[in-house]
């Protein structure tokens, strides 16, 4: 341009980037607020149900504080087999590194499913190759659990500095996933505990961390002997009842078996991280070697049998019903040291 734009001109265009500066801002602070809103309002669009099994209260006052996002997995690009996945954490995206965690099977897992009068034994799951535990790639005390083999992944992160552990629960209706901070607090304030401090044989395992390693550093007696000996194995068989399974049914009809699948093998890997970042020794490894899913539950488990969910004739006809399955002798591969109901 020979010549410079007139003042008018200069005037007429500030004007107009200013309009359309303000436009432009205007409508991203209206899709953040629509997000926000959405985010906000997607508990209240659930059906108590959902809401259960999503935040673990029906009430729409009890839920607690979370947010979405749609969590991106991909192949690492230095190391084989392992992944890296990006996922929005306490206000900024955070980056894990993902490996698979093959050792939560036992070496002859095996799962039983028992519907009506027949039974179908099946040696490996889906999402058997699809289960990892790993670390922030920016804070290793940041650890993660997954599973999942497609973009639907349960699991949960975890900080070793404050113990603070966030679940990630894809949305049934999108895919979406729902992450929160997970608290008992509402629950303890409706249930009483059945435990009396004063029985705990060990009343120092519920000291803080720095009492009770203060305690333990001067005890040399025989349980400090055995502890030393090396790291443990719980083996572990998990069962679902037929309650379970119409639970799953009801939210995701069809995709039940998946969902469910993955639901349990979340939550016990959850379980395994948990045990391995916390202060015990010896270290403790969580290994499942028998899956079972009553669709339909044999005499002894079921509603009359166990007085309609009384706890303890469910929990004595749950216990029955294990043994008598349980191999004998710890040297038998399938046999299992723990049975787990849901």
């Amino acid at each position: 341009v020979d010549q410079p734009p007139s003042e008018a001109s200069s005037r007429s265009f500030t004007a107009s980037f200013r309009t359309k500066s303000r436009m432009g801002l205007l409508q991203t602070l209206l899709l953040i607020g629509a997000a926000s809103q959405s985010c906000v309002s997607l508990h209240r669009s659930m059906s108590p149900k959902e809401r259960q099994h999503i935040f673990g209260d029906e009430e729409v006052e009890k839920v607690p504080e979370y947010w979405l996002d749609k969590p991106r997995k991909t192949a690492h690009p230095e190391e084989e087999g392992h992944f890296l996945y990006n996922i929005s954490y306490r206000g900024r995206e955070e980056v894990f590194r993902l490996q698979p965690h093959s050792r939560l099977f036992g070496e002859e897992f095996h799962m039983v499913t028992r519907d009506a009068n027949s039974s179908a034994m099946e040696f490996s799951l889906a999402d058997q190759e699809c289960t990892y535990q790993g670390e922030s790639v920016d804070d290793p005390s940041i650890k993660i659990a997954l599973v999942g083999c497609g973009e639907r992944m349960h699991g949960m992160i975890l900080s070793t500095l404050d113990a603070s552990p966030f679940l990630i629960q894809p949305h049934s209706r999108g895919d979406e996933h729902v992450i929160h901070k997970r608290s008992i607090d509402h629950v303890l304030q409706k249930h009483s505990c059945l435990f009396n401090p004063k029985d705990d044989p060990y009343p120092e395992d519920r000291l803080p961390i720095s009492r009770r390693s203060a305690l333990l550093d001067g005890m040399h007696d025989d349980r400090m002997a055995v502890i030393k000996e090396g790291d443990l194995t719980i083996e572990l068989a998990v069962f679902a009842d037929d309650a379970m399974w119409r639970h799953f049914v009801e939210l995701y009809g069809g995709h039940a078996d998946a969902e469910m699948h993955r639901f349990i093998l979340a939550a016990v890997n959850n379980i395994d991280i948990l045990y391995g970042q916390r202060v015990i020794n010896p270290s403790v490894n969580i290994k499942i070697v028998r899956y079972e899913v009553i669709k339909t539950p044999p005499s002894s488990m079921t509603k009359s049998a166990h007085k309609y969910g009384d706890v303890d004739s469910l929990l004595d006809a749950f216990c029955d019903y294990q043994a008598v399955l349980n191999p004998k002798g710890d040297e038998d591969p399938k046999h299992w040291d723990h049975a787990l109901l849901f």
